[in-house]
């Protein structure tokens, strides 16, 4: 089945429940007609026989009057009321044929009385003199006695129409609320079966888009095993289908493609590798080429190195600051290649121009190392291997924080080999009266913290 001909058939289901409220309604609007017809039936009922009951009790007043006055006024004024009576009476008449809230024994003898009643009023109304007439007056009595009847009679036979009519709206009344609960039960159960109902088509519905709202969600997260299981026999099974396998071209294309980029990183992390080692082989064969230029600091890149870094592992360095203070040290004496051997070799001591010339060599190694990128970080270690803490070292006088801590961990791992190792000038000294010099200069030439560390490091190193 296709999915419009299923939203058609949800649709159909979902209106039905409304149609047949619909129908309802429309036959308790009928009954709720017919009973109003009936209410205003028995409230005309009610009101004729009251007006009735009231033009008895007008009607013989002109008699009454004639008798007095004797004016021929009287006379018609009676004539208009007796027909006025005889009209109300044939209007009773009507309704008691088409309702039960007239008592028909009760008009009949009204009509009966009224009768008599009319008879003795227009004996009375035909006497010439009728002002002090015995006969009239007699009459009169007769006529009251038969008007007295006929006004019980009206008591009766209207008390009995109230009775009926009151029963008539309380029938109406309790058939009406029976109407509204019947009506209320059926609406709300027609309100029902619609929500359950529809309930359970936008489930149907909707649980398929929710599994391709899901099947989405996890191609975009690049899980192309994800498979869709939809058998709704509609067009969203054959979406499902077509995902499932575009699921499987994009699996099989990703499996392809990864196993390219493995083998493509494999291959760049052997290169990257060997370009590690080509870097490392470069500086460390460019320190060989310092050192190789006097016989007296044979070595010494490679020892300060191994103090440098041991330092910085003690002070808690990071792995990428640990690999820049290694290069910064093998090269820290670059710049020497620039100083002539006749100052690097000199057996006494350097004069002031040549200690200006020795003091040139970190420039000169940043000038060296500058035109190549990779070296780039490790430039001011190299231009600051030989500030001292209180400012009084060169090339620009930094002091204290200044100083770059690589800078200031490289001056006390230098400055520890060179003393330690023989010069032209001098003979190297003993590790002991080498920690104990450098101590006595924590503060004004070394870092106090830096050379702590030292003395930690160097214990383990050579022992106590």
């Amino acid at each position: 089945m296709r999915l419009r001909q299923k939203f058609i058939i949800i649709f159909l289901g979902a209106a039905a429940p409304l149609v047949v409220v619909n129908l309802l309604l429309l036959q308790g609007l009928s009954r709720t007609e017919a009973l109003s017809n009936k209410i205003i039936e028995a409230e005309k009922a009610r009101f004729s026989m009251l007006n009735l009951h009231m033009d008895l009790y007008r009607a013989f007043m002109p008699t009454h009057d004639y008798l007095i006055s004797g004016e021929e006024e009287e006379r018609k004024l009676y004539k208009q009321y007796r027909m006025d009576i005889e009209d109300k009476f044939r209007i009773l008449r009507d309704v008691a044929e088409r309702t039960p809230y007239i008592d028909v024994e009760g008009l009949t003898n009204m009509e009966n009385h009224f009768k008599e009643v009319d008879k003795k009023a227009l004996e009375i109304l035909d006497l010439e003199n009728p002002v002090g007439n015995p006969a009239g007056s007699k009459t009169m009595y007769e006529m009251d006695k038969h008007l007295e009847a006929l006004i019980a009679c009206a008591n009766q036979c209207y008390a009995k129409t109230q009775e009926k009519v009151k029963e008539t709206l309380q029938a109406i009344g309790e058939e009406e609320r029976s109407i509204t609960r019947n009506i209320t039960y059926i609406v709300f159960t027609a309100c029902l079966i619609a929500v359950a109902l529809g309930a359970y088509s936008a489930h149907y519905v909707t649980r398929p888009l929710k599994d391709l709202c899901q099947a989405a969600s996890h191609i975009s997260q690049g899980d192309f095993w994800h498979r869709v299981n939809i058998t709704t026999g509609d067009e969203l099974e054959e979406l499902s289908n077509s995902i499932n396998k575009m699921n499987l071209l994009l699996k099989e294309s990703f499996e392809t493609l990864e196993a390219k980029v493995v083998q493509r990183t494999a291959a760049l992390h052997d290169m990257v590798n060997k370009l590690e080692r080509v870097f490392k082989q470069t500086v460390e064969a460019m320190a060989e080429t310092v050192d190789q230029k006097s016989p007296w600091t044979f070595g010494h890149s490679r020892r300060v190195t191994q103090y440098a870094v041991t330092l910085g592992q003690r002070l808690g360095l990071k792995k990428e600051d640990l690999e820049s203070l290694r290069t910064s040290a093998l090269l820290h004496d670059i710049g020497k290649i620039g100083v002539p051997e006749t100052i690097v070799d000199k057996e006494g001591p350097l004069t002031v121009e040549e200690q200006e010339v020795m003091q040139r060599h970190p420039r000169l190694g940043v000038n060296i190392l500058s035109p190549i990128e990779a070296f780039g970080e490790i430039l001011p270690t190299v231009l600051y291997h030989h500030e001292n803490y209180d400012g009084t070292g060169y090339p620009q006088g930094l002091k204290g924080e200044e100083i770059p801590l690589l800078g200031r961990i490289l001056r006390v791992a230098d400055a520890y080999d060179a003393m330690r190792c023989d010069r032209p000038y001098r003979k190297g000294k003993d590790k002991d009266t080498t920690i104990e010099e450098i101590r006595a200069d924590a503060g004004t030439i070394y870092d106090p913290h830096v050379v702590e560390a030292l003395v930690e490091v160097v214990d383990k190193m050579e022992g106590s």
